[in-house]
C-alpha cells in the first residue's frame, strides 16, 4: 500500500515488529516516523531485497513470526496440571520434611554444649523406622558419646590439677596450694585487721622409724599422723605436708593463746598410739609457732 496508508495501520499494529515490502527510502521515512515499531523489508517477486536486511534474515524472521501458533486449550490444561502438582509436591515437602526439620533445629538450639547428653533430640510421630527417625536415633547416640567423652575429659583434668597441688602421700596440699592459701589469708587478714598463725610441726625421731621399719612403714606413719592431726582443724585452716617428716597448718583469723592452745591440742594427740601397716608405735612432735603481723607481714620470712 502506500505510505501513509502503511503509516496509519502500524500506528494501530498492537505489534512491535512489522515486516513490509517497499522502497529503502519509504522504509526509513517510517522508521523516523514510528521509532518504537520495527520495520523488516521483504524480498520482493525477484528475490532481491527491498531494504538493507538482506534475503536470507528477512525470510528467516518471517518464517520464526509466521510459524507462531496460538497455544491450544490441550496445553493450556497441561500446563494447569503440571502448576498444581508442584504445588502439591511443595506442600507435601513442607509438611513431611521441612517442618519437622525446624523443630529438630529448635531442639537443638536448647542443647546445653557443655553437657549434650542430658536433653535428647525427641522422636517425631510416625518416623520411629524412616531415614528421620534413625538420623535422630544415631544424633542422641552421638550426643551421649560427646557427653561421655567430655565427662572423661574434665575428671581427668581434675585428677592432673589433683596431682599438681597435693601430696601424693598423703593427700594433703603441697607447697605449691598451701602458698597459694596462705598468700589469700593474709590479703584478707590485711583487709580485716585479722591474725594468720602458722604452725611447723616435725616428727621426732623419724629416722628411727625408717631404719629399723622400713621406708614403707615411714610412709604409713606419715599418713597415719596425717588422719590424727586433720580432725582438730576448722574448715577454714589448711594442714599441709612439706617434706620428709615436716607438716605446716595455717590458722586464719586467731589470735596468739588460740595458736597456742592448738599447738597444745595437737602435740597431745599425737602421742597417743598410732596404728599403721600391721605397726602400732607413739610419737612426739615439736611445734614451731609463727604469727601475722606480729613476727611478720612476709609469708616467707614467716
Amino acid at each position: 500500500g502506500s505510505t501513509s496508508g502503511i503509516l496509519q495501520f502500524a500506528e494501530t499494529f498492537e505489534g512491535d515488529t512489522l515486516i513490509v515490502a517497499t522502497e529503502p527510502h519509504i522504509m526509513h521515512q517510517m522508521e523516523k516516523a514510528l521509532p518504537n515499531k520495527t520495520f523488516i523489508g521483504a524480498p520482493g517477486a525477484d528475490g532481491n531485497c527491498s531494504c538493507n536486511i538482506c534475503p536470507y534474515m528477512a525470510l528467516n524472521t518471517m518464517e520464526k513470526l509466521f510459524s507462531r501458533r496460538p497455544r491450544s486449550p490441550r496445553r493450556m490444561l497441561t500446563g494447569n496440571a503440571a502448576v498444581a502438582m508442584a504445588l502439591a509436591l511443595y506442600l507435601l515437602y513442607h509438611f513431611l520434611l521441612t517442618k519437622p526439620l525446624a523443630g529438630i533445629i529448635d531442639r537443638i538450639s536448647d542443647i546445653n554444649p557443655d553437657y549434650p547428653g542430658k536433653m535428647h533430640i525427641p522422636m517425631l510421630p510416625g518416623q520411629e523406622r524412616n531415614e528421620l527417625g534413625l538420623w535422630i536415633n544415631k544424633a542422641n547416640e552421638l550426643l551421649e558419646s560427646i557427653e561421655r567423652n567430655s565427662n572423661r575429659r574434665r575428671e581427668a583434668e581434675a585428677n592432673l590439677l589433683h596431682m599438681a597441688q597435693h601430696d601424693h602421700l598423703t593427700g594433703l596440699p603441697n607447697r605449691t596450694l598451701f602458698r597459694q592459701r596462705v598468700t589469700l589469708s593474709l590479703g584478707l587478714a590485711r583487709r580485716h585487721q585479722q591474725s594468720v598463725a602458722l604452725l611447723l610441726i616435725d616428727l621426732d625421731h623419724f629416722k628411727h622409724i625408717n631404719d629399723t621399719l622400713g621406708h614403707n612403714a615411714g610412709d604409713q606413719l606419715l599418713c597415719a599422723v596425717a588422719e590424727r592431726l586433720r580432725p582438730h582443724l576448722r574448715s577454714e585452716d589448711t594442714l599441709s605436708r612439706q617434706g620428709g617428716d615436716e607438716f605446716i597448718i595455717a590458722l586464719p583469723d586467731i589470735d596468739a593463746d588460740g595458736a597456742m592452745h592448738m599447738a597444745t591440742r595437737l602435740l597431745e594427740s599425737l602421742t597417743q598410739p598410732l596404728h599403721f601397716d600391721h605397726h602400732v608405735t607413739t610419737t612426739s612432735a615439736s611445734i614451731g609457732i609463727a604469727l601475722y603481723p606480729n613476727d611478720s607481714d612476709d609469708l616467707d620470712c614467716l
